[in-house]
């Protein structure tokens, strides 16, 4: 994309202007699928831990002597989660303003950039797979 096009910028919103001039450099460049992604949301959780810990404390208040207070402390951990868009149009035949395919990935803790890549474009080919 960035080969093909090194004058484009990302912005947030983009008037319908600047979209049709884009759609005629692509037909220009013999383009006429284009893939559009983007993160669309990320969002943090906080999950109490499989531990020996919380599994002592959840059988404390079954302790029918039991002076300590309910306000037990578990251990917890966060769990990150992207969801990832993406739309592919078909500049050359659509008509309508319309993706032809789309595809959501959602990653929870991944463990690098690579991995979320890889799992994604295999969702984007399961969108060719099946049309």
């Amino acid at each position: 994309m960035h080969e093909i096009f090194p004058l484009v910028k990302y912005k947030k919103e983009l008037t319908n202007k600047e979209i049709d001039k884009f759609v005629l450099e692509c037909k220009e460049k013999n383009i006429d699928r284009i893939l559009f992604a983007s993160q669309k949301s990320t969002s943090v959780d906080t999950i109490r831990t499989k531990s020996l810990h919380n599994y002592m404390n959840s059988l404390e208040p079954l302790k029918l002597d039991s002076n300590r207070d309910d306000n037990l402390e578990y251990d917890t951990k966060e769990i990150m989660t992207y969801i990832i868009e993406a739309a592919v149009y078909d500049i050359g035949t659509t008509t309508q303003d319309k993706p032809i395919a789309t595809t959501t990935l959602t990653a929870s803790n991944p463990n690098s950039v690579d991995v979320i890549k890889k799992h994604f474009l295999k969702a984007v080919v399961k969108l060719f797979d099946t049309n």
